[in-house]
Order: structure tokens, then C-alpha cells, then sequence
């Protein structure tokens, strides 16, 4: 969870520095400004993110890209360290698949599951390892509950 919140400040601060640069007159009351709209409460003088709540952050970065902010993709690649779980949850999922259980084979339909199961999990590429290891253990439970077998 706090993950998400890191992230979600990351992009605010990069939405601010990017509408600087992009927009003539773009300053911090600006910034602080579309924040208050959001929800965030004053908190040493200043609106501050630390007060909002992640769906009004999100709403504020909804903001900034009406604004003209364009996030973009991280260009690292998926951590090392979570390759073999995510390749382990589309294993299993191809397994539910060709047994019937599910309808879509595709790995978009697996993180759709996987989001929809996990609480906080909004891509597998930059979930926690705790994230990653209860969509294994739902998903392995979900194959014991249809008897189908996953090696």
C-alpha cells in the first residue's frame, strides 16, 4: 500500500515539474490550487498532498493531464526478483483456461483477476512481494476449488 502512495506522490511532483516547464505562469499556487479542489486540507501553511486520500491524488492527476501532463511509462524493465511469480500466476491461469474454467487465456485477462482479487494491487509489474505472493495463493486456491491440477 504504501507503494502505491510513493508512486502516487512521484507523479504528482512529476506533474507539477512538467506543467512548470510546459505552461507559461505555471507556479506553486497553481499546483497547491487544483490539490485543494481535489480535498487536500492545509497542513504547514500549504495544501498539501500528504493530507488527500490516493482517490483524490488520482483525481488530481486527472487534473494535471487535462492540464497537458502526459505521464510516461518507466522505462525499467519488471524487476528480476518478480518475473518468476508473475510467470507462475500466468502458468496457472493458462492451466484454468485450457481446463474451461476461464474463458480468456490472455495475460491481460489474468492481472484483470489478479487486481480484482488482491486489495491495492494495480499492476503486477510494480506490486509488493506480499501482493505477489496472495495473488499466487488466491489463484492456487482458486484452481484447488475447479480440481484443476497445476504443476
Amino acid at each position: 500500500m504504501h507503494d502505491n502512495r510513493k508512486r502516487l506522490y512521484t507523479l504528482l511532483q512529476v506533474a507539477n515539474r512538467e506543467l512548470t516547464h510546459a505552461r507559461a505562469g505555471w507556479c506553486d499556487d497553481d499546483y497547491r490550487a487544483i490539490l485543494q479542489q481535489c480535498g487536500a486540507t492545509e497542513k504547514s501553511g500549504k495544501f498539501s498532498a500528504s493530507t488527500m486520500t490516493n482517490p483524490q491524488i488520482e483525481q488530481a492527476l486527472e487534473r494535471f493531464k487535462q492540464l497537458g501532463f502526459k505521464p510516461r511509462r518507466s522505462q525499467t524493465k519488471t524487476a528480476p526478483w518478480r518475473m518468476p511469480r508473475i510467470a507462475k500466476l500466468n502458468a496457472m491461469w493458462c492451466a484454468l483456461a485450457d481446463a474451461k474454467v476461464v474463458d480468456d487465456r490472455s495475460e491481460t485477462a489474468m492481472k484483470a483477476w489478479c487486481k480484482h482479487q488482491v486489495k491495492g494491487l494495480n499492476n503486477l509489474e510494480w506490486a509488493t512481494s506480499e501482493q505477489l505472493n496472495k495473488a499466487v495463493e488466491m489463484l492456487k486456491q482458486f484452481c484447488r476449488s475447479r480440481e484443476v491440477e497445476v504443476k
